[in-house]
């Protein structure tokens, strides 16, 4: 991973940690980042395909890191 990738990924994990103290579901969230790859486009179908994988694995790393957090905070 390269250096930008590395601090692009940290700030979507940040986005996303401050949208679950909000009181946004995890889905809500993996949704509104699904939508927005859709919106931004993609070169070839491949990369659509490789997005939706990324976006999948960043749920399932919210949903791992932040699920306790995630409760904690939408019950404040």
């Amino acid at each position: 991973m390269s250096q930008e990738e590395l601090e692009t990924a940290q700030a979507i994990k940040a986005s996303c940690f401050d949208l679950v103290k909000q009181g946004y579901s995890l889905d809500d969230i993996k949704g509104g980042l699904r939508n927005a790859m859709i919106d931004i486009g993609s070169d070839t179908d491949q990369r659509l395909v490789d997005a939706q994988e990324a976006l999948d694995e960043l749920g399932e790393y919210i949903a791992n890191t932040f699920g306790a957090q995630a409760d904690f905070y939408r019950d404040k």
